[in-house]
């Protein structure tokens, strides 16, 4: 009789039912590219963009020796949105170009772009310490091939090592092939050893570089400002929106107040500068919001000693100061000044933002936060891993935020580029083995029997229990485990074809 007890109790347990629902959360994270960075510091820098025919696009930082003082190079990546399947394939890694390093600083700070149906790809170089910096540009066409190679549009000062940020959007893009590119650099008329900073800017239109560079608008005539780390993002009018850090030089270079100005038909619109957070802040992030027609921002701000997360919202067309700001999280003291947080927007009117955090003095983690349209959910970790980090890169198409980080794990001596993705609607439930649309036991008997010589599952992917790209009895011990208490089924990010 007790074994009949055992018996049925088992059967209970394997038949109870996860209600159904479209599938939300991280995937399995896939390793784009491991590097050794002993003797470096381990900060790697990149960018991330998707471009309109539905590849995601990624370049960063590769450190490839030993020497302090070692040259890195600038790599791409793609990631191919397979057409008609719901998986990835990705592209072949290409090495742009070889750059020079400031011994004991991280550098470059690379972007990418769509500029029409290519990509252009933006970076500093710097070729020794305290040197001059350099801003140069490479174009991509839609073939792969580099374009304008080793162009260089801008020569900066000696002396400028902190917060080595460009920034890049697309004017007018239903019209026009112009990139705006903004970047910051000590005035002609101010000695190299001045710490004070203004923002530049050039254009590529059609391809083609304009060699003629300006000061936006009319930040190089405020003798006190030090202008540093832009953000832009473009709206569905096609206006370019841009958040910058300004200080006075007395004060510590790129942090001060978080400042606002338009790119419109007329050029920079110097009537719409104005401050969103006055005090220490520092590394603003914005996006753009097509469901609530709303600008969103998120930036760094020292409080009385306490670094928070910050963040504010305000419509597209109205003067930044209608924006209302609050804090969305405490971080972990200094540790955080080089992690710059993202905010992305998808069409539907969910917000993420992620930043590198703090777990304990030896352990970093990726935290992110989510708004559904109506309030901010509860923070989550995407991982934890050991070691520094660079910037966590965040992008969105229609259905997904894309997720990029530079993180040590292994070793100290490795740096792994990892990528996740989380789709809001998936098309099927990960561990849904037998098609029904609800995670239960049933689940692991159909999978059983699949090798039994039982019908295949109807989306092989969703059968893909532990996300390794296989279909395998490994899925069956993963998901009943997970009626056990074990970790929930994950989606993996592989080509299904």
């Amino acid at each position: 009789m007790r074994n009949k007890s055992i018996i049925f109790t088992v059967i209970f347990t394997l038949l109870i039912c996860v209600p159904s629902m479209a599938y939300e959360g991280w995937s399995a994270k896939i390793r784009v590219n491991q590097t050794d960075t002993t003797g470096l510091q381990g900060i790697i820098a990149g960018g991330m963009t998707i471009r309109d025919n539905g590849k995601l696009a990624m370049v960063w930082e590769n450190s490839e020796n030993d020497s302090g003082d070692s040259s890195n190079t600038i790599h791409v990546n793609q990631l191919e949105f397979l057409e008609g399947t719901l998986g990835y394939a990705w592209g072949t890694e290409t090495a742009i170009c070889t750059t020079g390093r400031e011994s004991g600083y991280p550098d470059d700070h690379p972007l990418v772009i769509q500029h029409g149906d290519s990509l252009a790809v933006g970076y500093f170089n710097i070729s020794g310490p305290y040197s001059n910096i350099k801003f140069y540009s490479s174009y991509i066409d839609s073939t792969g091939t580099n374009r304008a190679y080793f162009n260089t549009i801008a020569i900066g000062k000696p002396g400028a090592n902190e917060f080595r940020h460009c920034a890049a959007a697309n004017f007018r893009p239903d019209s026009l092939c112009k990139t705006i590119f903004v970047w910051y650099e000590p005035p002609d008329s101010v000695p190299s050893s001045s710490s004070r900073k203004v923002l530049r800017y050039t254009d590529l239109t059609d391809s083609v570089w304009n060699t003629s560079t300006d000061w936006v608008g009319d930040l190089d005539a405020d003798t006190a400002a030090v202008s540093v780390a832009p953000t832009m993002v473009t709206d569905s009018e096609g206006n370019i929106h841009m958040l910058f850090v300004k200080s006075d030089t007395s004060g510590s270079v790129g942090i001060g107040r978080i400042c606002y100005m338009k790119y419109d038909d007329s050029g920079w619109d110097t009537s719409s500068l104005d401050s969103i957070d006055t005090g220490d802040c520092w590394l603003p992030w914005i996006t753009y919001c097509e469901k609530d027609i709303n600008l969103h921002a998120v930036w760094l701000k020292d409080s009385s000693g306490v670094v928070v997360l910050k963040y504010a919202k305000w419509p597209v067309d109205s003067d930044i100061s209608s924006a209302t700001d609050t804090t969305l999280v405490t971080l972990d003291g200094s540790s955080n000044y080089m992690r710059r947080p993202n905010i992305a927007a998808l069409t539907n009117g969910k917000l993420m933002v992620v930043w590198n955090d703090s777990v304990d003095s030896n352990n970093n983690c990726i935290k992110y936060l989510i708004h559904n349209s109506t309030s901010w959910q509860s923070i989550k970790t995407v991982i934890n891993y050991c070691g520094a980090s660079g910037q966590a890169l965040i992008a969105q198409d229609s259905t997904r935020f894309n997720l990029c980080a530079h993180l040590i794990l292994d070793s100290p001596a490795y740096l792994d580029v990892f990528y996740w993705e989380y789709p809001l609607n998936l098309g099927f439930i990960p561990g849904d083995a037998n098609g029904d649309t609800t995670l239960s036991g049933l689940d692991v008997t159909y999978h059983s029997n699949y090798f039994k010589g039982g019908p295949p599952p109807p989306i092989m992917a969703a059968a893909d229990a532990n996300a390794s790209c296989y279909v395998t009895g490994l899925d069956v011990i993963y998901l009943s485990n997970y009626f056990k208490g074990g970790p929930a089924p994950l989606h993996g990010i592989c080509d299904w074809r």
